[in-house]
């Protein structure tokens, strides 16, 4: 068995109701819950339907949360942060359109850092 785990400001269970995979289980109210019965291709959809969340498949057995690990830039809060930090250095425009390159997938996520960072 597996859960849909979805993190994110502004996390809806009813965005994802056409998925069909019964009640939530609310984890943090408007940040992150499951949805139970997921697999692969529910993943997939649910991906589709939010990319600008954290979507995760978890197995349920034997699981304990204890830490949870996610991207923090437009997922819990609604910056990217290598953006601020440009733009107190005068450079946000050029640093935003590497990160909106990389978000797109156009760059890969450690070129696109390195790019940033150097810069």
């Amino acid at each position: 068995m597996f859960v849909l785990n979805v993190i994110g400001k502004g996390a809806d269970p009813a965005r994802f109701a056409a998925l069909k995979l019964g009640a939530p289980t609310i984890l943090s109210p408007g940040l992150a819950f499951d949805l139970p019965d997921a697999d692969a291709a529910s993943r997939d959809a649910a991906r589709a339907l939010a990319p600008e969340r954290d979507i995760n498949l978890v197995a349920t057995a034997a699981r304990r949360k204890k830490l949870l690990i996610a991207d923090m830039d437009s997922t819990i809060i609604n910056v990217e942060c290598l953006d601020e930090l440009a733009d107190m250095a005068g450079l946000k425009p050029q640093i935003a359109a590497i990160t909106e390159r990389a978000m797109r997938g156009e760059l890969e996520f450690e070129a696109a850092l390195k790019e940033r960072v150097g810069m």
